[in-house]
């Protein structure tokens, strides 16, 4: 049987969500039960792999449609340019990374119907998040039509 195929997103490019991926990518559990699709910005692995200590490799694919194409368990990349690296200072709460954040899951919410199972995302910051105009209330609803 197929594993599920998971995307899953860095968060707010200015927190600790890339490291936080970076660890469950090279846990073995990880691989042993999904297809990891990481999506999101390369300096953004990049920084999350030199601050959890690890390098995992990933096979970079150019669309969504690719992650089925994989017939091995590599980590799989999308690699997405959401936010400027120079805009974004750790630990700062920033509406760059606030609308990043929203880039990557809005390419995962508006890829076709079947190419993934599920998404995931790393931490957000809801501030971010209000910055770059997203809902102003707390939480928000995420369908496959968009925002609510």
């Amino acid at each position: 049987m197929a594993k599920p195929i998971v995307a899953l997103t860095f968060g707010d490019a200015a927190g600790i969500g890339s490291e936080l991926v970076a660890r469950l990518a090279a846990m073995p559990e990880a691989r042993q039960a999904t297809r990891l699709l990481l999506v999101g910005d390369e300096w953004v692995w990049e920084d999350g792999q030199r601050i959890a200590g690890l390098s995992t490799p990933v096979r970079r694919i150019g669309n969504f449609a690719q992650a089925r194409q994989q017939e091995d368990d590599d980590i799989l990349f999308l690699p997405l340019d959401t936010v400027v690296q120079d805009a974004v200072t750790r630990g700062t709460v920033s509406q760059v990374a606030g609308a990043g954040a929203r880039a990557a899951l809005d390419a995962c919410l508006r890829r076709p119907s079947g190419e993934i199972d599920a998404i995931s995302f790393a931490p957000l910051n809801k501030q971010a998040m209000k910055l770059a105009a997203w809902p102003s209330r707390t939480s928000c609803t995420i369908s496959p039509t968009g925002w609510g």
